[in-house]
């Protein structure tokens, strides 16, 4: 499928799962998009309220394990005086919280006064933004206001419901909090690591096309999970910008479009890396067109099942930190690969550029106390993942400096085969003829590379006494094959099978 056709569809899908999320979840997902719902009138139509809710009797609140805590209020519709009322056990937004929504019929004799009786109200229970509970009830309730200064109001709600267990009374004072700053912070945070793995990703393009060889060093699982991360990370920022589209101002949806956007571009740069990667890796074994092809769509069938059960264990377990933790052993694939392949990465933009900045953001969702979307900090999180990604780089450098098996035991290792070989010009090799080599088809003795030098060597006058060398280094096979030094290690760039039997061969060590 055409790269833009993908994208375009990609988009599509991500922008409406996210519109039918916010729909479901109201604005219940990141209460600070909460004041967008309320519609805008006059007085305390155009507010959104803070508060604190406590309950009035014995009875415990559904699925609470506390007796107070934080609220948020606001009305809904100004013409019904429908109004919505946020209930959380903690003050953050990942614990459990409440939605009551319901009418009230106005007090005529005061214009800051509303009472309500057996009006039916919704209830949905959520945690950790997961809906676990909804109800239908009928509750008795009163509420008043009183404004204190230029549009700003303080009240009280008093809410009761026999049937459904819900007996508590809010103190509520408008919402005059700046979020601009934790807004900003956020926005200038993603957008930067963006960009980072955007000009990380290219340069690693280049010397992809450059230098071929590299790509057995590099692992393909461990770019999928970057890719994981990357549109997971893309996911996030389109979904907030479609809740904040028509949410608290229509400003605010670029700080999350341009994040969005750009980790958009990055994941289908780095998934044409993770094509190249494989390409390079074994694009030039087939014979014909046909068998590129198949291998092209079996590759990628692996890749799209594995790439959604993956996304989907990302997303269902987002909030869960021993999951984010063990979701950052980028490098545990790596170090695998590097093992099993003898070849450990080399390159240092790949290491340190385009894994370790992705965790600065989840970093900030945890370890910063006024993150923006009210997720509860933990002091032991920003820690165990720093420690698990300083282990990880240890690992990779160590591989880099001291081989990729220094950590395996050497009764463990396969046996070792000894590529290189010297022969004696013009003489046979053990099947008792003169080889040719199988690549370039020219006899062993007469390497090109080799030719050529020696051949001007010989014909500069102005050198008489050097002469022809007596002997060249060829490379020889387990299964007994001799080659040319250049033609073979330039084969096994792409395959690791013998040229001529098409027995595997064990990587260069």
């Amino acid at each position: 499928m055409n790269g833009k056709v993908f994208a375009f569809l990609w988009t599509v899908i991500t922008l409406v799962a996210a519109a039918q999320k916010s729909k479901r979840r109201r604005d219940v997902t990141f209460a600070r998009g909460t004041a967008g719902h309320f519609r805008v009138g006059d007085g305390v139509y155009d507010q959104s309220f803070d508060g604190g809710w406590k309950l009035s009797m014995t009875i415990p609140f559904p699925d609470f394990s506390s007796t107070e805590g934080k609220a948020k209020f606001g009305f809904t519709d100004d013409e019904e005086n429908k109004v919505s009322v946020m209930l959380y056990d903690t003050p953050y937004i990942d614990a459990t919280i409440a939605f009551l929504e319901f009418s009230f019929k106005k007090d005529p004799s005061s214009p800051l006064k509303w009472s309500a009786t057996d009006a039916l109200a919704d209830l949905e229970v959520f945690r950790r933004l997961d809906p676990i509970d909804e109800t239908t009830c009928g509750v008795n309730a009163t509420l008043s206001f009183q404004q204190v200064g230029p549009d700003v109001y303080q009240g009280s709600l008093e809410v009761n419901s026999s049937n459904c267990s819900v007996n508590f009374t809010m103190s509520l004072v408008t919402d005059t909090k700046s979020y601009f700053l934790d807004l900003i912070s956020y926005s200038g945070l993603a957008s930067g690591v963006a960009v980072i793995l955007l000009l990380t990703t290219h340069r690693l393009l280049i010397r992809l096309i450059a230098a071929p060889g590299i790509s057995r060093q590099i692992s393909l699982l461990a770019v999928g999970v970057s890719l994981l991360w990357d549109c997971s990370l893309y996911s996030l920022n389109s979904s907030l910008a479609v809740n904040f589209y028509g949410a608290i101002s229509f400003g605010d949806f670029y700080f999350f479009l341009i994040p969005g956007v750009l980790f958009l571009f990055q994941f289908f740069l780095e998934f044409n890396l993770l094509l190249r990667l494989w390409d390079a890796r074994i694009g030039a074994a087939f014979n014909t067109r046909r068998e590129y092809l198949e291998a092209v769509v079996i590759f990628l069938v692996k890749f799209i099942v594995l790439f959604f059960a993956g996304l989907y264990l990302f997303v269902h377990f987002l909030l869960d930190n021993t999951a984010v933790i063990l979701a950052s052993a980028f490098f545990v694939p790596q170090i695998i690969h590097s093992a099993m392949r003898g070849a450990a990465a080399q390159d240092l933009l790949y290491i340190f550029g385009l894994f370790p900045p992705k965790l600065l953001i989840a970093i900030y969702f945890r370890g910063c106390p006024n993150n923006f979307f009210e997720l509860t900090p933990s002091k032991s999180f920003p820690i165990a993942i720093t420690v698990v990604l300083f282990i990880q780089l240890a690992i990779v450098l160590l591989q880099r400096k001291c081989g990729s098996r220094f950590f395996i035991p050497s009764c463990l290792l396969p046996p070792r085969h000894e590529y290189f070989v010297t022969l004696a010009v013009g003489t046979d090799t053990e099947a008792g003829e003169k080889e040719k080599c199988p690549v370039c088809l020219c006899d062993l003795d007469e390497d090109p590379t080799l030719v050529q030098s020696t051949e001007a060597l010989i014909n500069d006058e102005s050198k008489p006494s050097i002469r022809r060398p007596t002997k060249i280094r060829v490379m020889k096979t387990p299964c007994h094959h001799y080659f040319h030094e250049t033609c073979l290690s330039s084969w096994m760039r792409l395959k690791l099978e013998c040229p001529q039997c098409r027995s595997s061969l064990p990587e260069i060590i």
